[in-house]
């Protein structure tokens, strides 16, 4: 049964009509999930704690499920039923249900009501979309091109941190515009995105130029990891159909 159980919540095998329903199953339960938080607390209608109660039930069906077969996902754990719990989509279904439980406690329980708090509860709530990364087949291959393609894209990362620290400090200091290194900072990081919200400007030449600079720089560094992202895809998906083929 627990194998059963597995095939169905994590089947390994595209195309398992059994798991294609139980993904767009748990998907619409998420969607569903989020309704309630398109309203202000002190006008939501009367249907939103029906909704509250229904999904958490089914996000807590499916952690316990999936806590059932922690040995079938996580083979290489020692002591998989434990160590479950510290494994990153299991931190995020628990965040995503604790707060259902901690508004149903407030709802039936005044005396433990507090504006923060409740507040609180449903900003983690949003947490619960990214449940739908679970689900979904081609977020479970776009986190393995990324997991695959880590080291390239930490070496951009680096380059980009070490460039908005390095042009920051430039511009800090050949700039009587920035009033302190935050500004320069938010400038930096802005222009090397190319996104140059234009809040921030430098006014002397030579600011002017290195803002030039900045931007010629971004394009090349936003364009680095796109093309190491897409060729981790491509390869990724020749991969996986190679496999499905040996399955079948």
């Amino acid at each position: 049964m627990r194998e059963k159980i597995y095939q169905i919540i994590k089947s390994p095998t595209e195309g398992n009509s059994e798991t294609t329903l139980y993904d767009y199953f748990m998907m619409i339960v998420i969607t569903l999930s989020l309704l309630p938080l398109t309203y202000k607390p002190e006008a939501e209608p009367y249907w939103v704690m029906y909704v509250e109660h229904i999904t958490v039930s089914v996000f807590i069906s499916d952690y316990i499920f999936r806590w059932f077969v922690a040995d079938y996902e996580y083979p290489d754990l020692k002591f998989p039923f434990l160590q479950y719990a510290y494994q990153p989509m299991a931190i995020i279904d628990l965040l995503s249900i604790l707060p259902g439980i901690l508004v149903s406690i407030t709802y039936h329980n005044p005396e433990f009501m507090t504006l923060m708090l409740l507040r609180l509860a449903r900003l983690a709530r949003v947490l619960r979309s990214l449940k739908i990364l679970e689900y979904s087949h081609s977020f479970r291959v776009m986190r393995a091109v990324i997991r695959n393609s880590i080291r390239p894209l930490k070496a951009v990362l680096a380059f980009a941190v070490t460039y908005i620290i390095i042009s920051s400090l430039i511009i800090f200091h050949i700039e009587p515009g920035f009033k302190d290194f935050f500004e320069a900072l938010y400038w930096a990081t802005v222009s090397l995105t190319t996104v140059g919200y234009g809040d921030i400007v430098p006014t002397t030449t030579y600011g002017r130029i290195v803002t030039m600079v900045s931007s010629v720089i971004g394009i090349a560094v936003i364009a680095l990891p796109s093309g190491i992202v897409t060729a981790g895809y491509m390869k990724a998906l020749e991969e996986e159909e190679e496999r499905n083929k040996g399955l079948k």
